[in-house]
């Protein structure tokens, strides 16, 4: 509130596209994205006039860093992430602009239970929670549960469901899961 920022938070399982979502939105491959699980550590993406990033540790420290180098403190296989409270990326994004932080989180269902447990804590300080669903498999039991006990409750008034991974689907897979989401 001190801040007035907007923080809409990318919510969804590990590997449903989550980073590759907000590059989406922001034009351009901004966080690093896979095939296999990537982010371990909450990602700001803020509005800068030129790509900056800067690192804030769980010791409260923070780092700048060269954009590039990102991948070494955000995912999983650059071996930092356990020491990182989040990063925050600047870029001169249209969709950032008034105060708007997009916030990439962790798979709601990691194995790793402290990375979970931070995804957990950001849905009730969220503006907008984006929950991403994979159309190849959207609502499983696991997503419906993750729902009803950490988000529906704080956020429903607040939560926009995101089909990704559509263009995997012919045209009648499409409606069968559009149909299967809405019910």
């Amino acid at each position: 509130l001190r801040d007035e920022r907007f923080h809409l938070v990318v919510l969804g399982e590990f590997n449903h596209g989550k980073s590759t979502f907000v590059n989406a939105l922001l034009g351009a491959d901004v966080l690093p994205a896979g095939i296999t699980p990537t982010t371990a550590a909450l990602n700001h993406v803020v509005w800068a006039p030129a790509p900056t990033a800067r690192v804030v540790l769980t010791t409260g420290e923070s780092k700048l860093l060269d954009p590039s180098a990102i991948k070494e403190w955000v995912t999983v296989a650059g071996g930092h992430a356990s020491e990182v409270a989040y990063v925050e990326l600047g870029y001169p994004s249209p969709l950032l602009t008034n105060n708007v932080t997009l916030v990439d989180t962790p798979g709601v269902n990691d194995l790793n239970e402290q990375r979970a447990e931070v995804t957990y804590g950001y849905v009730p300080r969220a503006d907008a929670v984006v929950f991403l669903l994979d159309a190849g498999q959207a609502l499983k039991e696991s997503e419906r549960e993750f729902l009803r006990s950490r988000v529906l409750e704080s956020a429903r008034d607040r939560l926009i469901f995101v089909l990704g991974k559509m263009d995997l689907l012919s045209a009648d897979e499409k409606s069968a899961v559009i149909d299967y989401v809405r019910r």
